[in-house]
């Protein structure tokens, strides 16, 4: 019998907020936890491709750091939208806005 230990969505998510809190493009962090799966959103300021492939970099190594959760990590930025779309209205209902912060 193979027993999975459970993963916390906040320690993912507080990783990710480490890895990117001295990044000025990224100014949100969002956490969505569904039953197997959890869901991270950053909204940054305008960012050119480069800069979003980095940000995605960034996050690789959580798949290494907690392999046994299935999560997902979405870059928003104005770019992607028609102007004036609000970013935080992508994210899924229910999600939690976390700080970058400690």
């Amino acid at each position: 019998m193979v027993v999975h230990q459970s993963v916390d969505a906040h320690a993912i998510a507080k990783r990710l907020a480490e890895d990117v809190r001295n990044d000025p493009n990224v100014r949100e962090l969002w956490l969505h936890e569904s039953s197997d799966t959890v869901d991270l959103w950053l909204i940054t300021g305008t960012i050119d491709d480069e800069t979003e492939l980095a940000l995605y970099e960034v996050s690789g190594h959580l798949y290494d750091a907690f392999p046994t959760r299935r999560f997902r990590v979405h870059v928003l930025h104005p770019a992607m939208f028609i102007e004036g779309t609000d970013l935080r209205s992508l994210v899924a209902r229910g999600a939690k806005r976390l700080p970058l912060q400690p």
